[in-house]
C-alpha cells in the first residue's frame, strides 16, 4: 500500500502502473495481480490504507483533547492538520481522475464512502458531547467542505494567513451553534 501511495504522490494517477507499484513494493507481479487486479482497486485500497492510518492515530490523540469549548477548537485543529498531508494529496488525485475514468469512479466512490464513515465515526467520538446536537452532523458536513475547499486552495497559493483566519473564524461559528439549542 505505501508503494502505491508513494507512486500516486510522486508520479499521479496517470503515471501510476501496478507493474511499478509492485516493483517499488518489491512483490511479483502475480502476487501484486492476485491481490489487486485493476489499478483502481489497488489505488483505492492504498487511499483506504492512509485513512485508517489517519484515523488510527488520531485515536491516539483524542485522549489528550481537552474539555469544553477549547475541544472544538482542538478537534477543527486536528482535522486541518490531515488536509495538508498525503492523505488528501492522494485523494485529489484520484478524485479527479475520477472524473473520467469510470472503473475508477466506480471503486473509488464505494471506498470513499466506507472511509467517509469511519471518519464520520471518529469525528463524533472527538468531538464527544457536543456530537450529540441536533445539527451536528450538517455541522461536521459544512466543516469538512471548508477544509476541503482550502486545502484545494493551498495546492496553488501556500500562503497560510488567509486560511488560518477562516479557521479561526469557523472554530467560533461552530461553537456558537453547538451551544445554541434549536
Amino acid at each position: 500500500m505505501d508503494a502505491a501511495v508513494a507512486s500516486l504522490l510522486q508520479r499521479g494517477y496517470a503515471g501510476t502502473t501496478t507493474t511499478e507499484v509492485a516493483e517499488r513494493a518489491g512483490v511479483s507481479r502475480g502476487a501484486q495481480l492476485h491481490h489487486f487486479p485493476t489499478k483502481a482497486e489497488l489505488v483505492a485500497h492504498a487511499v483506504r490504507h492512509l485513512a485508517e492510518r489517519w484515523i488510527a492515530h488520531f485515536r491516539q490523540v483524542r485522549a489528550e483533547l481537552p474539555e469544553g469549548g477549547d475541544r472544538i477548537s482542538a478537534v477543527i485543529d486536528l482535522l486541518w492538520s490531515s488536509f495538508s498531508g498525503p492523505l488528501f494529496e492522494a485523494a485529489v488525485e484520484l478524485w479527479v481522475a475520477a472524473r473520467t475514468d469510470r472503473e475508477l469512479h466506480s471503486t473509488l466512490l464505494s471506498t470513499e464512502r466506507e472511509t467517509g464513515r469511519s471518519i464520520a465515526a471518529f469525528i463524533e467520538e472527538a468531538f464527544g458531547e457536543a456530537a450529540n446536537h441536533p445539527r451536528f452532523g450538517e455541522l461536521r458536513r459544512l466543516t469538512l467542505y471548508l477544509m476541503r475547499g482550502m486545502a484545494l486552495e493551498s495546492i496553488l497559493d501556500p500562503r497560510e494567513r488567509r486560511r488560518r483566519a477562516a479557521l479561526e473564524l469557523w472554530k467560533r461559528l461552530m461553537a456558537a451553534a453547538l451551544a445554541a439549542r434549536d
